[in-house]
């Protein structure tokens, strides 16, 4: 491992480790909480759908603009938003002071992922980008074990708010470890063309390979936010879980998923990218379809461990195909594009889920969520194989 991945590598595994940690943990307690402070399900959608709605504009400019700031600065500026972020949560008494709170999960979500996501695209050989990609996201699988963890365990022991407070604490470990390791990483700095831009933004858009991964990402997305929204208030209203078991269940989906991402980008890297793509698809049809009719806990442990399958094996091989088909001048921003699709998804499934919840049953909710992964899975076995100039 040491061969093949640089110093600067490692530390941002571990950076990105921190920043997700944190971010896990606080994503299966946030619906209850927000509920039990007075919100809606209609309310609950918005406050789900804001980091996503600003990433959507945030995303492709931070794609475009980042290297002429430096990575390194903008990644130290995500993290320490993130860490204020949970610390102002653990503070709000009611969703009204939640609303500032999201807007700053936004910044740090929008600045992040696309920034760690190119710079490992960057560390990495060609011929490696499949495993270098599936051990970054092997460190985002580990966090989805670890974060929930911590909050299963917290919960059980705190309140929302003290819980909030103690979780701003992970990223800003992860911020004063790149403070620290990160100070002599050379950058080049790069002035920002716009013509130059322009001319990489068509090509992206232009490349059916890269259209058909955005249909199939926000397709899965809107799927993934109805799920986000409507699942741990589903699980402690109707089916009675505590706050501390449903959190032990987002761990099951973060084990699998860490298990199955190196996996996948190595084995991405032998049989192509689209057979992992389509294997992530299918199951997430199936998994939606469960969700729809279990009750026992230990059901929706495994349900969620193929969850987390569908994820993990898909995640890795999609960022690798994007960066096997564009030419090496427009992967930073095809990146930014393609994360973009994600928030997209989100916005329009934590929305339509939150109203729609009002009026029907979460279970049926999730049974018509699945039905959304079959376009997906048509999508995308229109993908060729790449043509990439390097």
């Amino acid at each position: 491992m040491a061969e093949k991945f640089s110093k600067e590598f490692h530390v941002l595994i571990a950076v990105s480790f921190f920043f997700w940690a944190g971010w896990l943990a606080f994503t299966p307690l946030f619906p209850l909480f927000v509920v039990e402070i007075g919100a809606s399900y209609f309310e609950l959608g918005l406050l789900m759908a804001i980091p996503s709605l600003l990433a959507i504009f945030l995303r492709l400019p931070v794609g475009m603009f980042f290297k002429k700031v430096g990575r390194r600065r903008i990644l130290l500026l995500a993290l320490l938003i993130q860490s204020i972020a949970f610390f102002l949560c653990g503070l709000a008494p009611n969703t009204g002071l939640v609303y500032p709170v999201r807007i700053l999960q936004a910044l740090a979500l929008s600045f992040f992922p696309t920034v760690a996501t190119a710079a490992i695209s960057d560390l990495a050989l060609p011929e490696g980008r499949g495993e270098a990609f599936g051990v970054f996201f092997t460190s985002i699988g580990l966090a989805m074990i670890f974060g929930p963890f911590l909050s299963s365990f917290l919960i059980g022991y705190l309140n929302y708010q003290l819980t909030f407070l103690l979780l701003s604490l992970i990223p800003l470990a992860g911020f004063l470890l790149y403070l620290r390791t990160s100070k002599k990483t050379r950058e080049t700095y790069q002035n920002v063309d716009k013509e130059t831009t322009k001319g990489s933004f068509g090509r992206i858009i232009r490349n059916r390979n890269v259209q058909a991964l955005c249909i199939a990402r926000v397709l899965f997305s809107f799927v993934a936010a109805t799920f986000a929204t409507l699942f741990s208030v589903y699980a402690e209203q109707t089916l009675l879980f505590a706050p501390s078991l449903i959190s032990l269940l987002f761990v099951a989906r973060g084990t699998v998923n860490a298990l199955t991402r190196l996996p996948s980008g190595k084995l991405s890297d032998k049989i192509g990218r689209k057979t992992p793509i389509l294997i992530g698809y299918t199951t997430i049809t199936l998994v939606f379809i469960l969700l729809a009719v279990v009750r026992d806990p230990s059901a929706f442990a495994l349900v969620m461990g193929l969850y987390g399958f569908a994820w993990g094996v898909r995640v890795p091989s999609e960022t690798a195909m994007i960066s096997d088909t564009l030419n090496v001048e427009d992967v930073g921003l095809g990146i930014a594009f393609l994360q973009t699709m994600f928030p997209i998804g989100v916005t329009a499934g934590s929305i339509v889920s939150g109203a729609v919840a009002q009026f029907y049953a979460i279970p049926t909710i999730f049974l018509a969520s699945s039905i959304l992964a079959v376009p997906a899975v048509i999508t995308i076995l229109t993908v060729s194989k790449s043509n990439r100039k390097e």
